[in-house]
């Protein structure tokens, strides 16, 4: 196992988190396609395992976001004069969930970093 640059971590952390190429591209400002082959090069059990999880987080996207709307919708019932429309609260939504994984995935690789650390130093000594 060789270690992953910041940018192949991110890029396959994101697609682990059911986010799309063009937007991970845009997120991460590179081509996002790319970098996966590269860690597909590199550490093919890690893109297995993000394969696995992005079927599970995209369910979970997929019932949180089920559960957000129906918030809306309740919302647009009750208060008639403060409606908040369906599309502006989806893009909000989605939005939110990106700035989330980015947040998350910098955070995820400054651990994976001090482990690999950790790890090597112990090798060395």
């Amino acid at each position: 196992m060789n270690k992953l640059t910041q940018l192949q971590y991110e890029t396959i952390y994101l697609y682990s988190k059911a986010l799309k190429f063009n937007e991970i591209d845009n997120l991460l400002l590179t081509s996002s396609k790319g970098v996966y082959m590269q860690v597909m090069t590199k550490d093919k059990s890690r893109v297995t395992r993000a394969k696995k999880s992005r079927e599970i987080n995209l369910n979970r996207y997929k019932q949180d976001f089920s559960k957000y709307i129906f918030e809306i919708k309740l919302h647009n019932k009750e208060y008639k004069n403060n409606i908040i429309f369906l599309n502006i609260a989806k893009e909000n939504f989605r939005n939110n969930y990106l700035n989330e994984c980015m947040i998350k995935s910098l955070k995820s690789y400054n651990k994976y970093k001090l482990t690999f650390l950790k790890n090597h130093l112990q090798n060395v000594a």
